[in-house]
């Protein structure tokens, strides 16, 4: 009897009390995301995938230490915890705060020019002075982002509520 009624499942999927559950959740997901913060990571213009690969990640971290509270429900007791802890409240200050302030001073370390500059005056050497400090600030921002990021895939394991 019970091999009947899976043949008439697989062959009219419709049968199978599951079925309408799955089907309603599925639809429910096209019009109301389970991950909002997805949504609110990914720029609305259009922007390189490598960028897109670090706002999502760092939004995922902003949204395990804000909205799934990691630091009320987990329990951090051993050793090895406190040194996972510890390494996601430093990423987690550095995706919330620490990333947007040198960029603003990225921003800031740009220089200023007036209306009669042009591009063609600039030798190799003052076009180190000019953006030297930016694009040492840029290589700082760069590697900063490298290592959490690369901490974060590796160690995603541990990532959960």
């Amino acid at each position: 009897m019970k091999k009947e009624i899976n043949k008439l499942q697989n062959r009219y999927p419709f049968l199978c009390p599951y079925f309408w559950r799955d089907l309603k959740y599925k639809i429910s997901c096209l019009f109301k995301h389970r991950n909002p913060w997805v949504n609110k990571a990914i720029a609305r213009e259009w922007r390189d995938l490598d960028h897109i690969y670090e706002e999502i990640l760092f939004a995922g971290i902003i949204n395990y230490v804000e909205g799934e509270e990691c630091f009320k429900k987990n329990t951090w007791i051993n050793p090895e915890e406190i040194v996972y802890k510890r390494q996601i409240e430093k990423i987690y200050h550095w995706a919330k705060t620490g990333r947007y302030d040198l960029q603003k001073q990225i921003n800031n370390a740009y220089p200023s020019f007036d209306d009669n500059f042009s591009l063609s005056a600039i030798k190799a050497e003052t076009y180190n002075e000019l953006y030297g400090e930016v694009n040492r600030l840029e290589k700082i921002l760069r590697d900063t982002n490298t290592k959490h990021l690369v901490w974060l895939v590796k160690n995603r394991g541990i990532l959960w509520t």
